[in-house]
């Protein structure tokens, strides 16, 4: 099983190594799906043991590249998925148990001018044994550090979900001056967070993963899979629910805020996407996306575009 494994991998170009006890692997962004990943993740014991037994599949010599990760220290990785030679630079947050394979299809969506970095936090994808964030202070203050570390150039923030509670925090630490936008995608604000959903049954959670969408039946199917997802949601819900603020308790940021909200919503609807109205005092703008809770995912290219045009201040109507 596992050698037909290793051998599917190496005919889609996907590289598997272990290296101090810990299971690595890279590959086209393309083939690194949340489907795939999960089979590495289940499989992860049975891999290093057989990497460990004969020879290991060690990643080939690269300069930095689209699709290579950045280190920024403190924990926090920063994953190019387009670059440019100049104009705006949009950092990525994902939401709760995701990594930057979710947004994969944005490399190629980018328009001209947008280079797309996509956070890659511990605890995640091929970071799987690395102990992750479980408050928005430390994450917020990594990944602040990151962004005021990659360069000069004006940047917006964006957020899918619990990304955009961890993004708003972001720019309430960044230098002043380069920051142009926040951007929460299928985010309520902070005074909206209810609950205690980390502290669910894997039951209920499993339940809740489900009704959320955007995760792999394979995943959810899988024994394996879903023991090494688990541990990286909660923890990353338990992030979202040390971003939770009393109503009215609203902390704004000196930036615009573009509220996007999906379709066909349920969890975060237009109506709760508005209220991210009172966390900015320097405007406020909405728009509707076609799709569910994960329709960032699939709408790289109209949210690069509608990100590049309110950020340069091109963008006239709500």
């Amino acid at each position: 099983m596992i050698d037909e494994l290793l051998q599917e991998l190496r005919g889609s170009n996907v590289r598997v190594w272990a290296k101090d006890g810990r299971l690595h692997f890279d590959g086209p962004k393309d083939v690194m799906t949340p489907e795939l990943l999960a089979v590495l993740r289940g499989h992860k014991e049975e891999l290093l043991r057989r990497l460990a037994d004969g020879p290991r599949e060690r990643p080939a010599a690269r300069a930095a590249a689209p699709g290579a990760d950045r280190d920024a220290g403190a924990g926090v990785r920063l994953k190019v998925l387009a670059r440019a030679a100049r104009g705006l630079v949009v950092f990525v947050l994902p939401p709760a148990g995701a990594g930057p394979s979710l947004f994969h299809a944005w490399g190629a969506a980018a328009p001209a001018g947008v280079e797309v970095v996509v956070v890659h936090a511990p605890g995640r994808e091929d970071r799987i044994d690395e102990p992750p964030y479980r408050g928005v202070a430390p994450l917020a203050d990594a990944v602040a550090a990151a962004v005021d570390g990659y360069g000069d150039r004006p940047f917006a923030v964006f957020g899918h979900s619990a990304g955009a509670l961890v993004g708003h925090q972001v720019l309430r630490r960044v230098r002043p001056g380069g920051a142009r936008l926040l951007v929460t995608a299928a985010a309520t604000p902070p005074d909206r967070v209810v609950g205690d959903v980390a502290g669910m049954s894997d039951g209920d959670l499993l339940a809740a993963m489900a009704a959320w969408g955007g995760t792999p039946e394979q995943v959810l199917d899988d024994p394996l899979g879903r023991d090494a997802f688990l541990p990286c949601l909660r923890a990353d819900l338990e992030v979202v629910e040390s971003c939770a603020r009393a109503e009215g308790d609203v902390e704004p940021v000196d930036v615009p805020v573009l509220a996007l909200a999906g379709t066909d919503d349920p969890f975060a609807p237009l109506s709760e996407c508005l209220r991210w109205a009172r966390w900015s005092t320097a405007g406020f703008r909405a728009h509707l996306v076609p799709g569910g809770h994960f329709f960032p995912a699939t709408e790289g290219a109209e949210i690069l575009s509608l990100i590049q045009r309110h950020a340069t201040g091109r963008e006239q109507g709500a």
